[in-house]
């Protein structure tokens, strides 16, 4: 399952550069099967959208990352060392709500954005 490989892929990205990030994450869904990408923008986007609603909802991308972060980014097996790298990807999914118009720059929601 692809999302299991962007899973363990970002886990050994170094965090010194926001745009190495955006980079790996961008061509790492470009890879995934098409309705696979579809679903990740689509709860993407509606994730960055709560989040910039936050001083009403207090739904930060922090708040939403620990939520969906462990779900959305499962590997198949858990493992001690997965469940070691929660914060990690906390972490993942935190930057990708945050940054969810640089990694979908052409978002096929756009005209409803």
């Amino acid at each position: 399952m692809k999302i299991i490989f962007i899973y363990t892929v970002v886990l050994f990205l170094d965090d010194s550069i926001e745009t190495k990030y955006i980079t790996a994450l961008s061509k790492l869904v470009d890879e995934l099967p098409p309705a696979n990408k579809a679903l990740a923008e689509i709860l993407l986007l509606f994730l960055s959208r709560v989040g910039e609603h936050s001083s009403k909802n207090k739904m930060t991308p922090a708040n939403l990352a620990i939520v969906f972060g462990q779900i959305l980014l499962k590997p198949e097996v858990d493992t001690i060392e997965s469940m070691m790298n929660a914060a990690k990807v906390t972490g993942i999914m935190r930057f990708m709500i945050e940054n969810f118009e640089k990694i979908f720059p052409v978002s096929i929601f756009f005209y409803y954005i």
